[in-house]
C-alpha cells in the first residue's frame, strides 16, 4: 500500500516538472523581472527562461570581446550609436573585463539585449534587427 502511494507521489512529481517545463520552453524570454534596465545603478533581478534561443547573446558576446580591444572605434561607427560617440562606448569597455545579461526582449522584427558592466556602473544596450539571413546587430548604445 506505502509503495503505491509513494509511486503517485513520485508520478505527480513529474508532471508537475514536465508541465512546468513545457510552460517555460512556450513563454517568453524572462519568465520573471524586478527593476529596469534603464536605471544603471538600479538593481535588477531577472529570471530568464532556460530554454530561449541564444545565438544572439553569443553574438553579442563576440562584439564586447571585440569592444575590448584596440578594434572597439572602428567597431562602433559601423552601427547607428544614436547619441552616445564611439569614444566613449570604447573608453568604458576597454577598461571592463566583467558584464551580465539583464534585460531581453525579443520581438518578431528586432531584440534588444541590456548588460550591465559593473565595474563602471553602465549598461551596455545592444539592438538587434531582422534582415535576410537572421538578426544582425544595429545599434550599440551606452547608458551611465
Amino acid at each position: 500500500m506505502r509503495a503505491k502511494g509513494a509511486t503517485a507521489i513520485i508520478i505527480a512529481g513529474f508532471l508537475a516538472v514536465g508541465s512546468l517545463l513545457l510552460y517555460a520552453s512556450k513563454t517568453r524570454v524572462v519568465l520573471f523581472a524586478h527593476g529596469t534596465p534603464e536605471v544603471p545603478q538600479g538593481r535588477m533581478w531577472v529570471i530568464f527562461n532556460p530554454f530561449r534561443d541564444r545565438t544572439s547573446e553569443h553574438t553579442a558576446q563576440r562584439l564586447m570581446d571585440d569592444l575590448r580591444t584596440e578594434k572597439c572605434e572602428r567597431i562602433v561607427r559601423e552601427f547607428e550609436v544614436g547619441d552616445i560617440d564611439a569614444p566613449r562606448v570604447c573608453a568604458v569597455m576597454s577598461q571592463t573585463k566583467g558584464h551580465s545579461l539583464v534585460w531581453r526582449q525579443d520581438e518578431e522584427s528586432s531584440k534588444f539585449l541590456v548588460y550591465a558592466i559593473p565595474e563602471k556602473s553602465a549598461r551596455l544596450w545592444i539592438s538587434f534587427r531582422r534582415d535576410e539571413v537572421g538578426f544582425t546587430i544595429s545599434s550599440v548604445s551606452l547608458v551611465r
